[in-house]
């Protein structure tokens, strides 16, 4: 079966033998790929949205995969299992996972590993889980259909990042990629285009912009 780049990117960072839950699992492709390809023994396929996971259980049907695959509907981490120990969350907007994560907390005693690839608010998402006890310990850049995605892996560890660190990854910027000077040229033409659109009296907001645009350009000249 074909999947995206980013799908395998994410699917690498996986261990053999873990115990996963996909939330958002969306057509559940990646769930497919996993048991298909690694020694993954359970995967519960989860969706807060129907429809989607309509798509998901078809296409797990049609690979003959439902003995390792089950599917789910509930509102984030709400379906997982007391054995699972791999947590899934790619295409969910940053403030999404965050709110998951920080809601369903008691929900992350047995995770051992997060995989995240979050498609904004990348801080965000890695603040909260250093927050929850968490630390990066893989970190990956992949450009596909003209966008650039970054995926982390999580472990449980102590280690306090410094707001450097958080923003632009404490892997990613011991490395400094030209994919990664790439992505941070978008971000400050993002930044620019908005502050554009700005009136004077949201001056604070423009103040904000122009510091992060010279934040970026301070790190990645």
């Amino acid at each position: 079966m074909r999947i995206s780049l980013r799908a395998k990117a994410i699917a690498s960072l996986i261990k053999d033998n873990s115990k996963i839950i996909d939330v958002g699992c969306d057509h559940a492709l990646l769930d497919i790929y996993l048991v298909k390809n690694k020694k993954i023994p359970k995967i519960i396929a989860s969706d807060i949205n129907p429809k989607a996971l309509a798509k998901g259980i078809n296409n797990i049907n049609k690979y003959q995969v439902q003995h390792q695959i089950i599917t789910r509907q509930g509102d984030g981490l709400a379906t997982i299992d007391d054995d699972i120990n791999t947590v899934i969350m790619a295409g969910l907007g940053g403030h999404t996972i965050a709110n998951i994560l920080i809601r369903q907390k008691h929900l992350l005693t047995n995770i051992r590993q997060l995989i995240i690839q979050p498609n904004n608010h990348i801080f965000l998402v890695r603040k909260t889980l250093n927050l929850l006890g968490y630390i990066i310990d893989h970190e990956l850049l992949i450009k596909e259909r003209n966008i650039i995605y970054t995926i982390m892996s999580f472990k449980k560890g102590n280690l306090k990042y410094t707001y450097k660190e958080l923003y632009f990854g404490p892997i990613l910027f011991k490395n400094i990629s030209p994919l990664m000077r790439e992505m941070y040229h978008h971000k400050i033409a993002e930044l620019k285009s908005i502050y554009n659109q700005l009136s004077i009296k949201h001056w604070f907001k423009k103040i904000k912009i122009l510091f992060e645009i010279n934040y970026i350009k301070r790190y990645l000249k």
